[in-house]
């Protein structure tokens, strides 16, 4: 495939970053290497535990328990699925690593995986984690897309991908996410109320206080013609 010179150029400046300073160094290793096995640890236990997170709601047993396999079947599934497109993208494409492809590019430090490139399978499999953690909590799934950022970015600088491949991963990753949910659901992603990307958000504290107060107020008087003078011409 044929170098595309702006990918280059942006590849080129990050990559450049590396090799001044040693803290700085250090902390792009940590977010390239070690940041995505911290999140899925906690994915993990997010998985586990967060059926409990729905027993406020008054539900019986049998149904957060219902929620919870649609839940984490959306979480597995996703990422998965990225993992598995991705796999067969390389496979087919064979597009160079940057330390590979350049001559001039820097490696930040020992890489065990594959040669192949395109897409980034880190930047897949936590996009695809995040949007599939953003659809049950909005916070938490922020937090992991911000992750998920430097990861991808750490990987750049360190000299392991294109920013392409990144842009790439990132595209399939929500996009497998986004179609686990429409497939379990069996709706838009944009449908529902107070949604954003089909996540249904209970209003909390002022909010929730406010839609109460309304909820509870009296109620508009209807209109009916008797409330009305017509002056009669």
């Amino acid at each position: 495939m044929e170098m595309i010179p702006w990918n280059i150029e942006i590849f080129q400046f990050l990559n450049n970053l590396i090799f001044f300073d040693p803290w700085f160094d250090n902390l792009v290793t940590f977010f390239a290497a070690s940041l995505g096995q911290i999140l899925i640890i906690f994915a993990v236990f997010f998985v586990l535990f967060h059926k409990y997170w729905h027993e406020e709601e008054n539900l019986s047993k049998k149904e957060i328990i219902k929620i919870w396999i649609k839940e984490s079947f959306v979480f597995l599934a996703s990422a998965a699925a990225a993992w598995l497109i991705t796999f067969f993208i390389k496979d087919a494409l064979h597009i160079q690593r940057p330390f590979l492809a350049l001559a001039d590019a820097n490696l930040l430090f020992e890489h065990g995986g594959g040669e192949d490139s395109f897409p980034s399978g880190h930047a897949t499999f936590f996009a695809a984690l995040s949007m599939a953690i953003f659809f049950y909590h909005r916070r938490v799934g922020w937090i992991y897309f911000l992750c998920t950022f430097l990861i991808s970015l750490s990987r750049v600088i360190a000299g392991l991908h294109f920013p392409l491949d990144i842009l790439a991963g990132w595209v399939i990753g929500i996009a497998s996410a986004i179609l686990f949910r429409v497939i379990v659901y069996r709706k838009p992603v944009l449908s529902g109320e107070n949604s954003f990307f089909g996540v249904s958000r209970r209003p909390t504290g002022r909010e929730a206080a406010l839609r109460q107060q309304a909820e509870t107020a009296t109620p508009k008087k209807e209109f009916s013609p008797d409330s009305y003078d017509i002056e009669s011409q």
